[in-house]
């Protein structure tokens, strides 16, 4: 049995034995952008820039309250950023699992405001490093899962529309090399639709 649907039997049987928590459950999807860089520990010289990457997925919440609720999410999420110095640029690619709470703290007629926070889990799909217009593939010198600090913000207008703005800051490295030391860092900016 394949782990999606493992995570949709989950789902199901949670949902079915309480009906509290099937009347509190949405879902929906996203897509957006992400500028992300990174920062080495042991050269603060080394300059990075972010470049624009994508980011798209879907995303499931679960109310807890009348402010506060759950979100995960499950994301396609590529980080670009160039090195300043050379004309290098790696492009890595993960399988990004957030899972936030959210707390309304602004309600008006028509739309509504949320902190969220919590983290995120990567899995790395591919690595590429392009040097002068040559691709390399450098996912054996990448680290194969990542974990990031999530903090943001969400505006609900109606009751589909969701844009959301996230600062995630790497917790752990992002390059397999003991001696090259360097955590992601950046924001992911992203629009949505709620299906329910």
């Amino acid at each position: 049995m394949t782990l999606r649907r493992v995570g949709a039997a989950a789902a199901l049987i949670l949902l079915s034995a309480n009906p509290a928590i099937a009347q509190g459950f949405g879902y929906g999807g996203k897509a957006g952008m992400n500028l992300f860089t990174v920062s080495f520990e042991q050269d603060d010289a080394l300059a990075v820039s972010a470049k624009p990457a994508i980011v798209a997925g879907g995303f499931v919440t679960i109310s807890l309250g009348s402010h506060l609720s759950a979100e995960v999410d499950i994301f396609y999420s590529e980080r670009k950023f160039r090195f300043e110095e050379s004309d290098i640029v790696d492009t890595l690619g993960y399988i990004e699992l957030p899972m936030l709470a959210r707390f309304r703290i602004v309600t008006k007629e028509g739309w509504n405001v949320a902190a969220v926070g919590g983290a995120a889990v990567s899995f790395l799909q591919k690595a590429k490093e392009t040097i002068s217009g040559t691709a390399y593939d450098i996912k054996d010198a990448v680290r194969s899962t990542e974990t990031t600090g999530v903090v943001g913000a969400q505006v609900q207008v109606g009751r589909r529309l969701v844009f959301d703005v996230r600062y995630l800051l790497g917790l752990t490295d992002v390059y397999a090399a003991d001696d090259f030391p360097a955590k992601s860092r950046g924001f992911q900016i992203t629009a949505g639709y709620r299906v329910k």
